[in-house]
């Protein structure tokens, strides 16, 4: 999850955001479970982010290596799996080669 650049950045981002609150924690004490709190969720929101943009790349990865075993039809170009005999949309045989 962390090889990307941009879940780098992030991670980077959320890490000096905490820092700054936990700063801020130690200059204001009365306030400083409030300050935690929003640290904590920051973190949480981050993670959660993270992980999103982690499913999304890996379904976009997917659909391409999906989209390399497919072809056109010859005769409804519809895609179809290079594996296939008959063409489930327009039923045509498609001869192996």
């Amino acid at each position: 999850m962390f090889e990307n650049r941009e879940a780098k950045f992030l991670l980077l981002g959320g890490m000096i955001t905490i820092g700054v609150l936990y700063l801020l924690s130690r200059w204001y004490p009365s306030i400083a479970h409030i300050i935690f709190l929003i640290a904590l969720f920051i973190f949480a929101f981050l993670l959660i982010i993270l992980q999103i943009y982690y499913i999304i790349k890996l379904f976009k990865h997917d659909k391409l290596d999906q989209k390399k075993l497919m072809t056109p039809c010859p005769a409804c170009d519809a895609l179809i799996y290079k594996t296939d005999s008959t063409c489930p949309y327009c039923k045509t045989s498609i001869r192996s080669s």
